[in-house]
Parts: structure tokens; C-alpha cells; sequence
């Protein structure tokens, strides 16, 4: 028991100095000079791991058809990530190019609720968070 209490100390320690040294940086740039001359850890570096940043799923996603070596051996992650990235952008496209071209003149005639002025900032995130979550209860 006494060990781990050392280790503990010791950990929050280290963070602690961590986190003093990592104010001044915020974004992980790649002009430090010591960022080549040692390893990508946390000690040496002073940023978090992507898990303790919130990039749970990103280290996993970016190892999809890449063997240990770094050798790609499966093109399929890759083609869908693309395909998925495809299908979005014409979904956007169609949808600017409808909103272009068929859009009404005045809003407030045929939809009152969606009548707006730019200035009142509540009405529009409501516009807006109904526009971004009325596909998800389709």
C-alpha cells in the first residue's frame, strides 16, 4: 500500500507540473524542438493522450487496414470513410443547391414560426436545433 501511495503522489505530481508547462502551448505543433529528439509520450512532450483528450475512437479508427509494421493491408476502411465523406457532401450540395434555386422569397408568409430577425440570438439556435435534430426522429 505504501508503494502505490508513493506512485500516486508521484503521478500527480508530474501532472501537475504537466499542466503548468502545457498553458502556454495548447496546440500540439510540430516546431518544438524537442518534439523530434524524444518520444511521443507524455512526460516528454507535455500534451495528454488522445484518450485523456477525448479522441477515444480516433487512434482506433486510424489503425482500420494498417498492419503493426504500418504496411496497409485492407483498402475497405479507407473506401468507406471516402464513400461516407461522399454521400454527406452531396446531401449538402442537393440541399444548397435546392435552397438556391427553390427557396421562398419570404418565410414568414408560408412559416411564421421560422420568421426571424438576425439580432434575436434564441430564435436562432431553435432554428437551428430543430434543422440538426429533426433527421435523427425521421
Amino acid at each position: 500500500m505504501n508503494v502505490f501511495v508513493r506512485g500516486w503522489r508521484l503521478k500527480i505530481k508530474l501532472i501537475k507540473t504537466l499542466y503548468s508547462l502545457r498553458k502556454f502551448y495548447h496546440v500540439k505543433t510540430f516546431f518544438q524542438k524537442n518534439l523530434a529528439l524524444t518520444g511521443r509520450d507524455q512526460e516528454t512532450t507535455g500534451f495528454n493522450l488522445m484518450y485523456e483528450q477525448g479522441l477515444i475512437l480516433l487512434h482506433r479508427y486510424s489503425r482500420f487496414g494498417v498492419a503493426p509494421g504500418g504496411e496497409v493491408i485492407d483498402t475497405f476502411p479507407y473506401f468507406v470513410s471516402g464513400l461516407l465523406h461522399f454521400i454527406s457532401s452531396a446531401i449538402l450540395g442537393f440541399g444548397n443547391i435546392y435552397h438556391a434555386l427553390l427557396r421562398l422569397e419570404t418565410l414568414e408568409e408560408s412559416f411564421p414560426f421560422f420568421g426571424y430577425v438576425w439580432k434575436y440570438i434564441n430564435k436562432m439556435t431553435t432554428i437551428l436545433g430543430i434543422r440538426y435534430l429533426y433527421p435523427l426522429f425521421l
